[in-house]
C-alpha cells in the first residue's frame, strides 16, 4: 500500500478470498469474495464494481514492484494503460513463461532513451509464447474515468451470460480491443516479481 500512497492513490480497496480475514490492514477496504473457490479475476473485480469509478489503478495482490513503475504507468496517457515487462533484451523474464500473460504490442521495445512514440496492446495470450511475444503483462494497469465506464459495461455485458465468473482480466481487455480499444503501452525491464510459491516468496 506504501508504493501507491506514494504515488497519490488513496481509496483503495482489496478483494480477498481464500483465507481473507489474514488480509487486515487499516490503510485499506476490504470487499471479500466469498465464491472465490469456484470464480476467477473478473467476478472478483465484480464484488467491488461500484468502485471502478473515475481513474483507477488495478493490481494483481501477488506481485512486487519497484516503486517508479507506479510513477511511469501514471504517466502514460490513455484510458486503459498496461504495464509490460518487454522481452528482447539480454535478461531474464520476472514472470513464469508457463503461465504468462504474453503481449503483443504494436512497437517491440526499444532502450532508445529518445524514443517517445505511442505503443498500443493488440491482445494479451498465454498461447503465443515468448518467441512470439513482446512482452508479458504484469497485472498492473490504470484505466481514466472512460476506461473504467468501458470496462464495467463489459463485465456487466460479460454478468448478463455468466461468461464473467471464469474469466481473467486479461479477457476483458482482450474483450475491448475487438470493440475498438487501444490500450497504451508502459514498457518495463525488470525489477517487478510475480509471487506464485514459496520460492518467489523467498526471493
Amino acid at each position: 500500500t506504501q508504493q501507491f500512497r506514494h504515488a497519490g492513490v488513496r481509496d483503495i480497496n482489496v478483494v480477498a478470498g481464500y483465507k481473507h480475514e489474514a488480509v487486515d490492514l487499516p490503510e485499506i477496504n476490504k470487499i471479500v469474495n466469498a465464491d472465490f473457490a469456484d470464480t476467477g479475476e473478473v467476478a472478483s473485480l465484480a464484488c467491488a464494481i461500484n468502485k471502478l469509478q473515475g481513474e483507477c489503478v488495478l493490481s494483481y495482490g501477488d506481485i512486487l514492484f519497484r516503486r517508479y513503475i507506479l510513477d511511469l504507468l501514471l504517466e502514460v496517457d490513455g484510458d486503459i494503460v498496461v504495464v509490460v515487462e518487454a522481452i528482447g533484451i539480454d535478461r531474464g523474464l520476472h514472470a513464469d513463461t508457463q503461465t504468462a500473460d504474453f503481449a503483443i504490442c504494436s512497437v517491440p521495445f526499444t532502450d532508445d532513451y529518445l524514443e517517445d512514440q505511442a505503443i498500443e496492446l493488440e491482445k494479451i495470450s498465454t498461447d503465443v509464447g515468448a518467441d512470439a511475444a513482446d512482452g508479458v503483462w504484469i497485472g498492473l494497469v490504470k484505466l481514466s474515468a472512460r476506461g473504467s465506464a468501458m470496462m464495467r459495461d463489459e463485465i456487466a455485458e460479460m454478468s448478463k451470460d455468466g461468461s464473467h465468473a471464469t474469466a481473467s482480466l486479461p479477457d476483458v481487455v482482450n474483450r475491448l480491443i475487438a470493440k475498438g480499444a487501444r490500450p497504451q503501452v508502459a514498457y518495463i525491464a525488470g525489477h517487478w516479481l510475480d509471487v506464485n510459491n514459496v520460492v518467489d516468496l523467498a526471493k
